[in-house]
This record gives C-alpha cells, structure tokens and sequence, in this order.
C-alpha cells in the first residue's frame, strides 16, 4: 500500500490525501465494506471526534458514525446515504464519491478503481477537505493524525476482507 499526501487535482480543496490497495474486489463491494468497518477502537475514536466537534459546533451526529452502513449499493449512486457520506458520483466499476457537507468544512472521500491484471482491482483512496472557517481547519488539524489511520485501516480491511 502507498500513502501520499496532497495528490487530488479533481476535488477543490485545502488538504488532501491519497492511499493505494489492491484487491480482486469490485468497487461497490470495496466501498460499502470499507465504511462498513466499524471495530470497537473506531467506535471510540468516532465518540471523541464527536465531543470535539459538538464543543467546537460542528454537526456530528452519532448514530451516523456508529450506527450500521449500507448493504444495498444502490446507495453508492447520487443522492444515496452510506453512514455519514453523500453519494455524489458513481460510475460503476470506475469510481464512487462521498462528500460531507458542514458548515465550518466541507469533505469528500473517493475511491477510485483500475483493473490490473491477475483480476485484481487498484483502489485509489483519495480525502480531500475544504475549510469554510479557521474553526473547521482547527478541528481538522486535530484530526488529522487519527484519519490517516483510520482511512488506511478501513482500506486494507476492504482490501482482505
């Protein structure tokens, strides 16, 4: 797997990052298990996240974070729901994006799919983040750290599982 930072020209933003897995998944099946991975630790990061959001007033809603993701994809097409995720691009088998609007930032997750050969599939994991105000810069700033964990963890768990 690779991580690089900084590399989405497609999504307008302030920060972005970027992951590569392999795996012989197709991409909805990749995207709905990657944000369906949802251990216990996650759980608990999600619930300080929240109280870090929630004294910073960003909209954080718990039973989004924690509370069971979508099975069907037809919720990877626009204007589907996937946890805390609106769908606003799907090309199947090419590529899937998720945004979270809020009112101090706004962030997007893309995946994007290229066949390789042997039936395996290259997932390009993409963040991008746009801050509205230097409060939603604060609050990412903090997270930071924890997302690029998460982000990897959710991805290789995708990627095997």
């Amino acid at each position: 797997m690779k991580q690089q930072a900084g590399t989405d020209n497609d999504l307008q933003s302030d920060y972005s990052d970027m992951l590569i897995v392999s795996s012989g998944k197709e991409l909805s099946i990749f995207v709905l298990d990657m944000i369906g991975y949802m251990p216990c630790w996650l759980r608990t990061l999600y619930k300080i996240r929240g109280a870090l959001a929630s004294f910073l007033g960003l909209e954080h809603d718990d039973s989004l974070s924690c509370g069971p993701s979508a099975k069907d994809s037809s919720e990877l097409y626009p204007g589907g729901n996937i946890r805390f995720f609106k769908s606003v691009i799907y090309e199947q088998g090419v590529q899937w994006v998720g945004e979270v609007p809020d009112r101090e930032l706004d962030a997007w997750l893309k995946v994007e799919c290229s066949p390789k050969s042997g039936g395996q599939n290259e997932f390009r994991v993409i963040t991008a983040v746009k801050y509205k105000s230097d409060r939603g810069r604060f609050y990412f700033g903090a997270i930071k750290p924890a997302h690029r964990y998460i982000v990897r963890k959710m991805a290789e768990y995708a990627a095997k599982n």
